[in-house]
């Protein structure tokens, strides 16, 4: 599809804003899920604070180193299949309540540290193709603010849905 100007907008690009700020609000929620299950890791898995807190702080320092090569991989796949393969490693975090392990779990973070990295560097991309020009402010305050209310939502909810998940 050609760059959109600031005269024809893609019309298809409501669709695309809309999975964005899904994938946004998904990496936002993923990203600290972990700290207010902390107690709950603790007594299943038997480790520390120090231990645990690993959780958030390799998916930090996951995402810094990743984001360079990412970034690389995002140019030869593409913004699509990057945010493609972004989400998906992502998700893995999903498999997080059937980690048999403290390290299995700490897998699951440094997959969705790894995907986010790749989100992270293809969004742009998506955002070039299908925005106008007058329209870039709003489209990347908007992928914030998604993050931002995925941040939030996890930190509401998880604790609340975790005695439920075992």
């Amino acid at each position: 599809m050609p760059h959109p100007t600031d005269h024809a907008a893609a019309p298809y690009r409501i669709v695309i804003a809309a999975s964005m700020l899904l994938l946004q609000f998904a990496m936002g929620m993923g990203f600290l899920a972990a700290a207010p299950l902390f107690p709950l890791i603790i007594d299943r898995f038997g480790v520390d604070n120090a231990t645990v807190s690993l959780l958030v702080g390799v998916s930090s320092l996951a995402v810094a180193v990743a984001l360079v090569p990412a970034s690389i991989l995002a140019a030869r796949l593409g913004s699509k299949w990057s945010l493609v393969v972004g989400g998906l490693l992502m998700a893995g975090t999903a498999l997080s309540p059937l980690a048999a392990s403290f390290a299995v779990l700490l897998a699951t973070r440094v997959s969705f540290a790894i995907g986010a990295a790749i989100t992270l560097s293809g969004t742009p991309g998506v955002v070039l193709r299908w925005f106008p020009t007058r329209e870039l402010a709003l489209i990347n305050g908007a992928n914030v603010v998604a993050q931002s209310l995925g941040v939030t939502t996890s930190m509401i909810l998880g604790p609340r849905i975790a005695p439920a998940l075992g």
